[in-house]
């Protein structure tokens, strides 16, 4: 039930369960109006998920079946789709299971039972560069606290918030250079796009635990989220020895469509297009405020390798005369 990014990521991952013949995703508007991304449809589709549109759940019994409520496109309500509207026809159908992703809310009610101060959004109020609420060694991490965001959002927040602790207890973490760095690159690829598709019970909640702990990346020692993620290549990893993470990311300019990607999936909060060494090929491109701005914060970061490492770093194929003088001073 439900048609975003969420509804897609679980009717995938439901169909690649053994046991499991056919999933069918069931929403009360058109497919025009799925909030989900084009993306997010278009791969469900190519998985084998089914569509059933315009329907509304409104009873699911114990032998599976769900009575659903046909519905029609009225006038367009305040989020600009158009508004479902309940007919007089109904239809049943067998499910083995239902999967719910329709939407939650804070409980607001929880949170003040806490004690935790919320703002006039009723969201919690934390510190910002550690997510520790007004309470002492409370934090609030994900959507509860940040309002609906990717789940990239929420591990930014929990690794604010791990760093925090860690060095309160004095046991080094990624905010501290001084612990080892035993990350096999190679093993990391190898499960990019691996999905963990076995059941475990609810009963053994440390076994739930190893299975999400497997799945981690380690964004924090090897990181290319942003290569990953960006549709035109415009991101490419580098291999520059000496630094915390194995690659620096050089950012392509003219192959940018500006899409925002590498800034909304970066786990260290970063944006690729301002913050990193670009590749100009165009000496209008240096003309904005903008490119700069960032022009000049690369240059400190390259500046910052040749001084570091002795690299040789040519740049007189790559930019204008102008930025070539600019680095020289």
């Amino acid at each position: 039930m439900g048609a975003g990014n969420t509804a897609m990521d679980c009717a995938r991952a439901a169909l690649r369960l053994p046991e499991v013949n056919s999933v069918t995703l069931i929403y009360r508007r058109d497919r025009a109006a799925m909030p989900a991304w084009p993306e997010e449809i278009a791969e469900a589709e190519h998985d084998g998920v089914q569509f059933m549109t315009l329907v509304n759940p409104e009873r699911y019994d114990r032998d599976g079946t769900l009575t659903l409520r046909v519905m029609q496109l009225g006038a367009a309500d305040a989020s600009g789709r158009c508004r479902p509207v309940a007919t007089d026809e109904t239809h049943e159908v067998h499910f083995d299971a239902l999967i719910t992703a329709t939407g939650e809310n804070p409980d607001d009610a929880v949170l003040q039972a806490m004690g935790l101060p919320c703002a006039a959004d009723k969201r919690p109020t934390v510190n910002p560069q550690t997510l520790e609420t007004a309470i002492p060694n409370v934090f609030l991490i994900g959507d509860v606290q940040s309002g609906p965001a990717s789940i990239v959002g929420a591990i930014g927040g929990a690794r604010k918030a791990c760093d925090t602790i860690l060095t309160r207890e004095n046991i080094p973490s990624s905010a501290v250079r001084e612990r080892p760095l035993n990350t096999d690159p190679l093993e990391v690829y190898t499960r990019k796009g691996t999905i963990a598709i076995h059941q475990i019970s609810p009963e053994a909640p440390d076994a739930f635990a190893r299975q999400e702990a497997e799945r981690c990346l380690s964004c924090n020692y090897v990181c290319s989220k942003c290569v990953d993620v960006c549709p035109n290549r415009a991101n490419i990893a580098v291999p520059v020895p000496g630094f915390r993470s194995r690659q620096q990311i050089l950012h392509l300019d003219a192959l940018c469509n500006e899409c925002g990607n590498c800034a909304q999936f970066c786990p260290w909060q970063g944006n690729r297009i301002k913050t990193k060494l670009r590749y100009l090929v165009w000496k209008a491109t240096l003309n904005t405020a903008a490119t700069q701005a960032s022009c000049c914060r690369a240059i400190r970061f390259a500046c910052a390798i040749t001084a570091t490492h002795g690299a040789s770093l040519s740049i007189n194929q790559a930019t204008s005369p102008g930025f070539r003088r600019s680095w020289q001073k």
